[in-house]
Formats: C-alpha cells, structure tokens, sequence
C-alpha cells in the first residue's frame, strides 16, 4: 500500500517520473500530528543528519511521524512521496543537514500554523551557529537569505524555506504538491502557488533553526556554480515559475519581475559588493553566472 501511494501520488499537479528512493518511517505515536518529511541523498548530510535525527527526538512536541526518502535525485518528487504516505495534518519539510537545537521548533510551528486557518506555511529564523567556522560566517553575513531575522510575532513572509518549513496537508495537497519539474526554485514555486490559492506564508514568533552553508571554499565555489546552473535552466525551460525572493518579511513585492529588472538588480547588488568589499559575494557572482552560462547552453537535469 506504501510503495502504491508514493508511486501514484495522484495529488500532483506536475508529477516527473518514478522514485527512486528507499522510504523509512519511523512511527512515534499511532495518530501523529505532524509527518516529518526528510528527503536525503546518503542519509548522512555532511555529517549533520544523525544529529538531527536525535534532535528530533528531543523535541518538546511528541505527536510526530518521522518519513525518510533516501537516494532520489530530485527533492522535489521526494517530499512528494512523503506526503502521498503521511498521516498527519501538517508536514514539516526539513533538509537533512538543518539543526534542530531548539527544543521548541516544532511546538512554536504548531501554535503559529493552528492560530489561523488561513495560514499555508510556516517557517522560522535561520541564524548563524556558534559552531561556524570563519567561512560560513562570511558567506552567511555576505550572501542574501542565508540568515532569516527572528520575529518576535506572526508575520507575513516570503522568507520560509524546506529546510525547515510546517505546511499544512490540505493546503499542499490544494495546490498539487510540489512541482517535480523543477531542478531549483521549488520553494519559491510552492511559497507562491500557496499565496495564490489564498493561503498566508508566514514566520512563527521566537524559533530558529540552523542551516549552514558549504563550509569549505571548494564546496562554496561548487555550490555557486550549480545554483546559477540551476537557475539557468529554469529559466530556460520553465520562465513561467522563475521568482524573486524578498530579502525581508514582507509578501508585498514583484515576485516575477522581468529579466532586465533581475538583471539590473543583480548588477547593483553586485557593484555594491565591490564598494563595500564584500569578497564572498563577489566571488559568488563570478562562479554563479560560469554555472549559469553552463546551464542555459546545456539545459540538462537529472531524473
């Protein structure tokens, strides 16, 4: 019956192929409240996935079932195959090198998503952690949305990510799950498409979490070039679902302003980069736009 539903996932809008993951679940109560859906490649997560497992446990909120996806290549399809298997009235989307340290997260999710029906998603701050090495603290202070401020109250924002994002299952079920096409910007899709249908994205109130970025230069070189390969391709194949995310909690924004607009915002974001010497970013740009040439002249994407 498992394998039957995570096949089928009948709920999908845009639906790319089979999975070809292994799915564990990890039951922590019979009737759970939330389904914890965890995509992962090697179950591993640069070291941070067995940590998370046990943060999980730790979590003050207990009415949980935990569903583990290993080995597809597509994160997107995934957490589809999660829901399509979930028993729970919300899933929380986390990636598998997110830190759950706070033992509150999931309880402060709840609250926030059950204070007001009209609320799609919610997600949480993205600080920097004590334990970063000096790298990490450059990227994360120089790169945009690599840090998410706390709030201190419910606000609507564009700024919640899958690393750590509670969504309610009628709502993502409405809109047809997660769009399997995308190769990157499935967040954004999902952000948006819940905002269409009529639904609140919004920031729970005192909960972070930590998410840290490729903490070597030769990860950050590699993870520059394939998200500007990533977004080439989009853009290339799928111009109708390329977004611009706010860099602040804010939803009143153009989320799809043309090319030019991108382009000249790019520009001025990176002329400011020299100004005020900014060397991450800048060395960011220069390997982002080598993988978005890559991208836009060879548009190929995994299965």
């Amino acid at each position: 019956m498992i394998e039957q539903k995570a096949e089928e996932r009948s709920f999908v809008k845009y639906r790319k192929g089979r999975c070809k993951g292994s799915i564990e679940i990890k039951q922590n109560t019979p009737n759970p409240i939330v389904s914890i859906v965890i995509p992962t490649r090697d179950a591993w997560g640069r070291g941070w996935f067995p940590k998370l497992i046990k943060q999980i446990e730790e979590q003050t909120f207990k009415e949980w079932e935990l569903i583990i996806v290993k080995g597809d290549t597509r994160p997107s399809r995934a957490k589809n195959v999660g829901i399509a298997i979930s028993k729970g009235r919300y899933i929380l989307n986390l990636d598998d090198d997110s830190q759950l340290t706070q033992r509150e997260t999931i309880e402060n999710l709840v609250k926030a998503i059950e204070s007001d029906d009209r609320i799609g998603a919610v997600g949480a701050g993205k600080l920097i952690p004590p334990y970063a090495n000096w790298l990490c603290r450059k990227i994360m202070s120089e790169l945009p949305r690599q840090t998410i401020s706390i709030s201190e109250e419910i606000r609507d924002s564009d700024m919640i990510e899958s690393g750590c994002m509670l969504v309610r299952k009628e709502a993502i079920l409405k809109v047809g799950g997660e769009n399997e096409l995308l190769f990157r910007g499935d967040d954004d899709y999902l952000r948006n498409a819940l905002r269409e249908a009529g639904y609140r994205t919004v920031i729970a109130p005192n909960t972070f979490y930590y998410h840290l970025p490729p903490c070597t230069f030769v990860g950050f070189i590699k993870s520059a070039f394939r998200n500007g390969r990533g977004s080439a391709i989009t853009q290339k194949l799928y111009p109708q679902w390329v977004y611009a995310g706010s860099e602040e909690h804010r939803i009143d924004v153009d989320f799809q302003p043309s090319f030019p607009k991108r382009l000249l915002r790019a520009l001025k974001t990176t002329l400011l980069a020299f100004l005020l010497f900014r060397p991450i970013y800048i060395i960011y740009r220069f390997f982002y736009v080598l993988g978005y040439l890559s991208g836009w002249l060879r548009p190929k994407v995994p299965d």
